[in-house]
Parts: structure tokens; C-alpha cells; sequence
């Protein structure tokens, strides 16, 4: 991450992804000055640079747990995904919202058993808690 003061604004450079907000900072911000603005230029942009689909980032969780869970665990984090709608697959990962869990596993108590839909949820959350923190998730499902 890099960061640039400039009088009145600051420059904020995060995997390639730039963003700049203003800031009323004198010559020399103040330490608290600084860290405001690179929170609320965090916070905006965070979403922001998240492009691709939930399965992209879902293949991402996985080969990121690899090296440490089992084979099996891995395999049947492969099988929970390759179970999940291609609807919601395809969904661009930033647009992925409360509401549309909540759909996704209302669809599913139709076509899946409370143990599948229970297994597919905890993959979906760990995806989304990994890369949308601030998504705040209050869904249950139920085994």
C-alpha cells in the first residue's frame, strides 16, 4: 500500500487500485488526520477493487486452503461449490448482498437437504467473511 500527502488531498494506491479523497490536512497532517483519511478511503475502496464473480474468489479461498486442510476437505469444498446455483456463481462478488443469500437459501430448501444447504452456507460465508469483511451475514442454516 502506498500513500501520498498532498496539500488538501491524500493519494491512496492498494494493488495497483488508486484512490484519492480530500482531506482538509495542513503541510504536516496530524497523525489522527492521516489515519481518518486512509480509513475512510479503505473503507470506500475496498468494495470497489473487488472484480470478478463469487466463484473466482471461491476458487481462491480454496487453493488458499490447500497446504493446510485435508484432501478431503478440499474435495468437498470442490463438490459444495460445484452444487451451488450458476445464478449466483456468476454474481459479481461486490454485488452480493444480504438479501441475496437469504434468496439463495430459500431457493435451495426446495432441491437440497438441510445437511447440503447447511454445508453450501458455511462455504459461502467463509468465501464472503475472507474477502467482504464488512459484509455483516445474519443468516442461519439450519441442519
Amino acid at each position: 500500500m502506498l500513500i501520498n500527502f498532498l496539500p488538501g488531498s491524500i493519494d491512496l494506491e492498494k494493488n495497483g487500485e488508486r484512490a484519492d479523497a480530500y482531506c482538509p490536512v495542513r503541510e504536516q497532517p496530524t497523525q489522527r488526520e492521516v489515519m481518518r483519511a486512509v480509513n475512510d478511503l479503505l473503507r470506500e475502496t475496498s468494495v470497489a477493487i473487488l472484480k470478478g464473480s463469487f466463484l473466482d474468489y471461491a476458487e481462491k479461498y480454496i487453493k488458499a486452503k490447500e497446504n493446510v486442510l485435508s484432501a478431503s476437505t478440499i474435495r468437498g469444498y470442490r463438490a459444495t461449490l460445484r452444487g451451488l446455483p450458476s445464478h449466483f456463481t456468476s454474481l459479481p462478488i461486490k454485488d452480493i448482498t444480504q438479501y441475496t443469500l437469504t434468496a439463495l437459501v430459500n431457493d435451495m430448501v426446495h432441491s437440497a437437504s438441510p445437511k447440503t444447504i447447511y454445508n453450501r452456507h458455511g462455504l459461502i460465508v467463509s468465501v464472503l467473511y475472507e474477502f467482504r469483511p464488512e459484509l455483516v451475514i445474519r443468516t442461519k442454516a439450519s441442519s
